[in-house]
């Protein structure tokens, strides 16, 4: 346990080196390309112009909060107005989006409407015109016809034929008695 902290502190240490080692690199190449030449320049100017580097020198320190507020202030506006600009777009999108879902589902309504009474009316129209055709025409075979065309296309199991079943003879002890009579209390 000790060795796995150590390896870890030593791995932490070895990152955070090479971490100071990038950000001295860092600095000493700004100081040698900006801040260098920049205060030569700027000490130069002085030398030149003294009371305007001493204006400019003030006006940049006096003007660093207000425009760094203008800044955050200006870009607190933007993501604000976007943000609103975008919430707004997006709850005009779902209405206008759920109108026409509403009007898509009458449409689809009254479409499913249609198709079951053109359905309907169209297999009422069949099983009348195979009617007129099993009782009407020489070839076909009557209502019993009909029935059976019918339940073979709809796809209806054929209901067995009561005349063809075996008739089972009631028998009664007494077939001369009559039913009994109701007793009324």
């Amino acid at each position: 346990m000790a060795a796995k902290k150590s390896e870890a502190s030593r791995e932490l240490s070895s990152i955070w080196e090479q971490t100071v080692l990038f950000v001295r690199t860092i600095a000493e190449r700004l100081e040698a390309d900006v801040f260098i030449p920049g205060y030569r320049v700027f000490v130069e100017m002085s030398n030149v112009n003294p009371f305007t580097t001493i204006f400019l020198g003030l006006f940049s320190a006096v003007a660093i909060p207000f425009l760094l507020s203008f800044i955050g202030f200006a870009s607190f506006v933007f993501a604000l107005l976007l943000t609103i600009a975008i919430g707004g777009a997006f709850i005009c999108a779902t209405t206008i989006v759920g109108i026409v879902a509403i009007f898509l589902f009458a449409i689809l309504s009254i479409v499913l409407l249609i198709s079951l009474f053109f359905t309907a009316t169209g297999f009422a129209l069949f099983l009348c015109l195979r009617l007129i055709f099993h009782t009407q025409d020489v070839r076909g075979k009557g209502i019993a016809g009909w029935k059976e065309e019918c339940s073979n296309r709809i796809g209806l199991p054929t209901p067995p034929d009561l005349a063809a079943a075996p008739q089972i003879p009631l028998k009664l002890e007494d077939e001369d008695a009559s039913p009994p009579a109701l007793k009324l209390a």
